[in-house]
């Protein structure tokens, strides 16, 4: 399906200091972390940008500096999206998702309401995979420029829906929220064992 009325914003930026190596490029299934995200995330919303070094085709901005934290990220593809003339709201993901399933987007996409919702998994809010509304996206500068980091900050000043198993677990698992931050959650993603990088 696809839904105008959003964007898509694809975090790529991490520093993958826990794992050692850049989880975007790391072939899972035979497919590169980074192009299964962006392909998914094309099927629900248009436009997308990563907001990266460029691992993909997308077109992408750098946050500045480098690895400053996926708030600061996001108010890098927001500044995108706003000069391009998009006022709308976007589904957020961070690129190390390996089990990541379409109908959770779809899910997001269609959630009822024009809030912010954010998936609630074991008391954590998953905050890069996650629908933010025009209005909390256009929070986030002001925080940035108040020296905020962390997107728990943006969800203390919107309005959000934190969305229990009991609303996503209805189309997935919690499988699907795995994301990679170490050697041992590498092993269990289903990575072909061969580095792949980009051009």
């Amino acid at each position: 399906m696809s839904d105008n009325s959003l964007a898509g914003l694809v975090l790529t930026g991490g520093a993958s200091t826990r794992l050692g190596q850049d989880k975007a490029v790391l072939p899972i299934d035979g497919e590169r972390l980074v192009d299964r995200t962006v392909r998914l995330l094309g099927d629900v919303c248009a436009p997308v940008i990563e907001v990266g070094p460029g691992y993909s085709s997308l077109p992408f901005i750098s946050e500045q500096p480098p690895s400053s934290g996926p708030l600061v990220a996001l108010a890098a593809g927001i500044d995108v999206l706003r000069q391009q003339g998009f006022i709308g709201g976007a589904i957020v993901l961070a690129v190390d998702l390996p089990r990541l399933a379409p109908a959770l987007l779809d899910w997001l996409v269609t959630y009822p309401g024009d809030n912010s919702v954010v998936p609630i998994v074991d008391d954590r809010a998953q905050t890069l995979c996650a629908r933010y509304n025009a209005s909390a996206l256009d929070a986030v500068s002001a925080l940035v420029k108040n020296g905020e980091r962390s997107l728990q900050s943006l969800l203390n000043v919107i309005s959000v829906n934190r969305a229990s198993i009991d609303e996503w677990g209805e189309v997935v698992t919690p499988e699907c929220f795995f994301d990679i931050d170490t050697p041992e959650d590498l092993d269990r993603s289903g990575y072909s064992g061969e580095q792949i990088f980009s051009e």
